[in-house]
């Protein structure tokens, strides 16, 4: 990584001397390093990290070198990494999602990309994009909550989801053994009648689990805008844990259903 980092950066300071854009060899390197990151396991949010920090080091020290009376040569290499560090960090994603595509399964790529969105990590879309999943401004955050004491297993878990992604191709994550977290997009034009069509996606995800399974489950679910999902699924886990269990799910419970359940409970 040390490599990538100084050879990127020399390369960065030579062309933008010279007032040239990086070259389809340059951009085929980085996206080389890009694959390579993925072949050796880094996560999304990590392989994002590695990029912004080569990106503040190399901004850090354009400053550093910079003389008081070179002003136009610090904003001349300030513009070019703006526009060339763009086409690099697109070169170096599109080697990492690339390498992912042939190395991760897809049920695996899902549920991360559900976990970003829930952590409000920018750089989703491009995990998304990969996965061919929409993104939206807002979600209906849908707690699934397994009755019972049986917890199925990882494998089971992502059997499941990868049956539930060929009814309905939208982010989802199994991370607790009774807990299964979707995330409905959804549209806050109209307040009173947006949340119908995401609660009967809802209901038919939650159906489409207990034909599966011999469980019954409570549905719990609540709306947030993109990037501010944590506490919405806090109040959707709440919800979950006061809605009643369905073995045949016909209704999905928002906080409006439950509100005096959660009253007591704080």
């Amino acid at each position: 990584m040390m490599d990538f980092a100084v050879s990127v950066r020399r390369r960065a300071a030579d062309l933008a001397a010279a007032d040239e854009p990086l070259t389809d060899e340059d951009l085929g390197y980085i996206a080389a390093v890009g694959e390579q990151r993925a072949h050796q396991g880094v996560s999304a949010d990590s392989h994002r990290r590695i990029f912004g920090l080569q990106s503040t080091l190399t901004v850090l020290e354009v400053h550093e070198v910079a003389e008081p009376g070179e002003v136009n040569d610090l904003l001349h290499m300030l513009g070019w990494l703006g526009t060339q560090g763009v086409q690099a960090w697109e070169a170096y994603t599109r080697g990492y999602l690339d390498a992912q595509q042939r190395l991760v399964p897809v049920v695996t790529r899902v549920q991360q990309l559900a976990r970003m969105l829930l952590n409000g990590d920018q750089t989703a879309q491009d995990i998304a994009q990969s996965l061919d999943i929409p993104l939206s401004d807002y979600y209906a955050v849908t707690v699934l909550r397994i009755a019972g004491k049986l917890s199925p297993s990882h494998q089971i878990r992502d059997e499941l989801i990868q049956v539930l992604l060929g009814k309905d191709r939208i982010a989802m994550t199994w991370d607790e053994p009774e807990e299964l977290v979707a995330l409905v997009p959804t549209s806050r034009t109209d307040p009173v009648h947006a949340l119908i069509p995401a609660q009967e996606r809802a209901l038919k995800l939650a159906r489409g689990l207990t034909e599966m399974t011999p469980q019954a489950c409570a549905i719990g679910i609540a709306t947030g805008r993109a990037g501010a999902l944590a506490e919405t699924l806090t109040l959707a886990r709440q919800v979950s844990q006061a809605a009643p269990t369905q073995t045949a799910p016909r209704h999905v419970c928002t906080a409006a259903d439950v509100f005096i359940e959660l009253g007591t409970a704080e």
